[in-house]
């Protein structure tokens, strides 16, 4: 599926696994802006696990148990009570 035809989604689902590896994923698929685009246009995005890291602002609390790394979040979420 391409960029822009996530928009016409009813809603997106980010699946578990490494929230790391999830968000090298995202940026090396160029698929920041449409996710950004499709939540800022009313767009439901759900995510489990992994899926879910990738709506915060960062991965600061998974990193508690892999180590450092510079991901940073699509920003969808405040979770600040976690940090």
């Amino acid at each position: 599926m391409k960029n822009k035809e996530l928009l016409k989604c009813d809603i997106i689902h980010l699946s578990a696994g490494n929230p790391i590896e999830f968000r090298r994923a995202i940026k090396k698929r160029e698929m920041e802006e449409a996710l950004r685009t499709y939540f800022n246009q009313g767009g439901i995005i759900a995510g489990v696990s992994g899926g879910a890291v990738q709506l915060g602002k960062s991965a600061k609390l998974f990193q508690m148990f892999i180590g450092n790394s510079d991901e940073n979040g699509l920003v969808f979420a405040s979770l600040q009570s976690l940090e």
